[in-house]
């Protein structure tokens, strides 16, 4: 029998939770037969996925981040005076059958996605795990930051693994599809130099390939600064300063260190007004 739960001064009714019907057990599901019936599931390259139906009215939308998706999600069920209890579920839980994910390969380390219900804390923790670090130019001191710092911008975790890959020279049509515009389409080299933009010879040394991945927009923009002011000249130190600050740190691998990189993100945001390439949108709902 489903519950009566009170929120505010509506009795709505909760939908239990029930078995997960899917082949692979790698959704999470709510029903009243006959009622409403709600399906929650982790899709690779979509993101958090919802999809409702009371009534014969039907609710999809998808989004990375869970709180957005969950708010979406219980605004359409409050319409019909239901509600989801969301103590049915505990981030981290598995879903899915192991062995099935394993079959796609996405088990393990090796694909930066995983297939659990997890919180944005927990999503970008498993991107940056031990293996993936040395990859993404990530050493351990460094870590807790750069989560904090692409949380506090709603860096898109798909966008990013999609960006990395290109960044790497995969260019399938996934992450073509995924990957952000400054990625896809860098500046052209000046005549004289054959090598592209995004090529490993023509990365600067000192930036890690996380934040490029996660801010390539910015790296642009601070690369036509150069071209404009000059990187010796004074005006081109001035404005050096503004965007890392005067003391830059430097972590273990002698990368700049996510404090510094921090402050060129805030400088570029308000020079140029323009909001981040890789930023969740407020409206992400791509099916």
């Amino acid at each position: 029998m489903a519950a009566t739960q009170l929120y505010g001064a509506k009795k709505l009714v909760a939908i239990p939770r029930v078995e997960s019907r899917a082949p692979n057990k790698n959704t999470i599901e709510w029903e009243i037969p006959g009622k409403a019936k709600v399906v929650f599931m982790l899709v690779e390259r979509i993101g958090y996925t919802v999809i409702a139906e009371v009534k014969s009215e039907l609710f999809t939308a998808s989004s990375w981040d869970v709180v957005e998706l969950m708010g979406k999600l219980s605004d359409f069920l409050e319409k019909y005076g239901y509600c989801i209890n969301p103590n049915s579920v505990e981030y981290g839980e598995k879903v899915g059958d192991p062995e099935y994910f394993k079959r796609l390969g996405l088990e393990g380390t090796t694909n930066l996605y995983q297939c659990t219900l997890l919180s944005e804390p927990t999503v970008w923790k498993g991107v940056f795990d031990s293996e993936m670090r040395e990859l993404l130019e990530a050493p351990n001191e460094d870590v807790e930051q750069i989560i904090d710092l692409l949380m506090t911008d709603r860096v898109n975790p798909e966008v990013f693994v999609a960006n990395v890959e290109i960044l790497l020279g995969k260019n399938d049509s996934d992450s073509i599809r995924s990957a952000s515009r400054s990625v896809l389409s860098p500046p052209k080299t000046p005549p004289w130099d054959e090598i592209p933009f995004w090529s490993a010879f023509s990365r600067p040394l000192g930036i890690p390939l996380w934040f490029l991945a996660a801010y390539p927009d910015v790296w642009v923009w601070w690369d036509k600064q150069q071209e404009k002011y000059g990187v010796g000249t004074e005006e081109g130190i001035t404005i050096w300063k503004n965007v890392f600050g005067t003391e830059i740190e430097e972590n273990t691998i002698g990368k700049i260190r996510p404090s510094s990189l921090r402050n060129s993100v805030q400088y570029y945001k308000s020079e140029t007004g323009q909001k981040l390439e890789t930023a969740i949108s407020d409206h992400d709902q791509r099916l």
